[in-house]
């Protein structure tokens, strides 16, 4: 049986986006059509209001994972990184 719901796609395609960046700095912005795309069946107040409630706690996860994603590629020699030695770098991501 099909679905109605509409395919999820991406508001824009980060990974274009991210080659045609002329700065260095990372910024990542999450708007009501994200959420939409993930919940197609809530309005645009409900992923504003949702977007609102969790802002504080995404944004603390995803400096999390950012973190980690970034000590991780840093010293892989795929990405110019170079390995750190045993005792070098943060131990864990509270330590930012």
């Amino acid at each position: 049986m099909a679905s109605n719901k509409p395919e999820s796609k991406p508001s824009l395609n980060v990974f274009e986006a991210a080659k045609a960046r002329k700065s260095s700095d990372v910024t990542v912005v999450w708007t009501v059509k994200d959420i939409q795309n993930i919940r197609p069946d809530w309005d645009p107040r409900q992923c504003e209001e949702f977007l609102k409630g969790v802002s504080e706690r995404f944004a603390l996860g995803v400096l999390r994972l950012g973190l980690t994603l970034l000590q991780a590629l840093s010293v892989d020699p795929r990405f110019g990184g170079v390995p750190l030695e045993p005792n070098d770098g943060p131990k864990n991501s509270s330590e930012f």
